[in-house]
């Protein structure tokens, strides 16, 4: 036999074997793998769909959130400010009859009435000055006049404020051991008058 042959043999297996120069080195597509990398891919599509919209709900969510709270912070604004409104339009007024004895004292600019009391708890004296507020009894300011300086007796009604309470000093319950303190509450009553009558005070 003849040495070429040989070695054209010898290289063409070394060629199959090595580089894969044969016709049987071309590697067959295996179906399965192929479906498998197509399963694969179309389950990341769907995983990465359901994501964007898991994003997408949420963020509507949160625009929808904050949308309420929005309108909700709106509604209860625009509660206060209409009870502030409200507030500043209404009141409530607790009227008291009244009757003072003083002197009264007569100007064109207002009629007063000064009232001297002795001070709770103390030998000291107050003088409070009340306004008398005729309204259309121009008949009893004309009476008023009259009586410029004179002491009169006057009713009619006031605007009570309120309670208040004053501690003082009792020096009687001191000397007796006792606290030495004393409380007065008395009626805060606005110092004006609504006046229904007015004479002169008789003497006592």
């Amino acid at each position: 036999m003849s040495v070429r042959p040989l070695i054209a043999v010898y290289l063409s297996i070394l060629c199959a074997v090595t580089t894969g120069c044969g016709p049987s080195a071309e590697p067959k597509a295996d179906p399965r793998s192929f479906a498998a990398a197509r399963n694969a891919a179309e389950n990341r599509e769907a995983a990465e769909e359901q994501a964007a919209e898991k994003r997408a709900a949420e963020k509507r969510a949160a625009e929808k959130g904050a949308a309420e709270e929005k309108a909700a912070q709106k509604k209860a604004d625009d509660k206060k400010a209409a009870d502030k409104k409200a507030a500043d339009n209404s009141y409530v007024k607790v009227k008291v009859e009244v009757q003072l004895r003083g002197v009264l004292t007569y100007t064109d600019e207002a009629v007063t009435l000064s009232v001297v009391t002795p001070e709770f708890g103390t030998d000291q004296f107050k003088e409070v000055k009340w306004v008398l507020d005729f309204g259309d009894e121009k008949e009893i300011r004309a009476k008023a006049k009259s009586l410029d300086g004179k002491t009169v007796l006057v009713t009619g009604s006031a605007i009570l404020r309120g309670i208040q309470s004053e501690t003082k000093e009792d020096r009687a319950s001191k000397v007796l051991g006792g606290p030495g303190v004393a409380v007065e509450s008395f009626l805060d009553v606005e110092p004006k008058v609504a006046v229904k009558s007015l004479v002169a005070a008789t003497k006592e």
